[in-house]
């Protein structure tokens, strides 16, 4: 995982295999991500505020900055489950 130095409220995470294949996929709310498990189980987070799936990357975004340390384990569950 890896903290944007722009944006301390987003955090991208790198998994080993392609998720999103052609461009992108942008989620900015939880009516948005209805038919997308994946999305559903991240928006599932408490603060979860915003999602881009783009190949095997996955940023988050929180509503406010947070401890990834903390945050980062849940999403990490989100995308195994």
């Amino acid at each position: 995982a890896e903290v944007l130095q722009h944006d301390r409220s987003s955090c991208r995470f790198t998994v080993s295999q392609t998720i999103f294949k052609d461009g992108f996929a942008r989620f900015r709310s939880a009516d948005q991500v209805k038919g997308s498990p994946l999305a559903e189980r991240l928006f599932s987070i408490e603060g979860v505020s915003g999602l881009i799936i783009q190949g095997s990357e996955i940023t988050v975004t929180h509503q406010a900055a947070v401890d990834w340390r903390k945050i980062g384990p849940l999403v990490g569950q989100a995308i195994r489950a």
